[in-house]
């Protein structure tokens, strides 16, 4: 039995924690950075994963 199927058997709530689109680190939804980009929302664990990211989409548009 899979871990969502026991969740739905007992009623259990299945929390998912987004991701820092930088390191992939698990964050709070309420410690996150986030940014809107068209029909996504990208999450960043801090000031300097978002900075990583904001450089390489600046490069990118280049």
């Amino acid at each position: 039995m899979t871990t969502k199927e026991r969740a739905k058997e007992k009623k259990e709530v299945e929390v998912v924690l987004p991701t820092c689109e930088i390191c992939m680190k698990e964050i709070p939804s309420s410690a996150a950075l986030s940014v809107e980009c068209g029909e996504y929302v990208q999450y960043f664990c801090g000031s300097d994963c978002y900075a990583r990211w904001k450089d390489k989409a600046d490069e990118a548009n280049k």
